[in-house]
């Protein structure tokens, strides 16, 4: 998930740990402006790799360390404050095609082994 204040955009991304829980990272986005519809469209991977995140404000969070206002949000037990904010952007997940994933899918597609 997206969201924006007037200046900046944050990224918050699921993953998931060693046990299979979900776990939290909250970033800070490069560039924010130039980050548009085209551009989410245009990634193979989401969330976001380092090179497009100016910085990690936290991670390995739970969902119940987000405390959520009308429009703002705070993380427990830091100094993180984010608001007002102005606008949400879902993108679910997506993962990279790697070389195996796509001779796997040549081969499903010529119908050999």
């Amino acid at each position: 998930m997206y969201f924006e204040t007037k200046a900046k955009r944050y990224e918050l991304a699921r993953f998931t740990n060693e046990d299979y829980d979900p776990i939290y990272r909250l970033a800070e986005v490069t560039d924010p402006f130039f980050k548009d519809e085209t551009f989410f469209n245009s990634q193979e991977t989401l969330p976001l790799d380092q090179s497009h995140l100016k910085q990690i404000l936290a991670e390995n969070l739970s969902w119940t360390e987000f405390m959520w206002g009308i429009d703002s949000v705070k993380v427990a037990n830091t100094d993180i404050y984010i608001g007002p904010i102005l606008n949400f952007m879902y993108r679910g997940k997506r993962n990279q095609v790697t070389t195996s994933s796509k001779q796997k899918l040549k081969q499903a597609e010529s119908g050999s082994p």
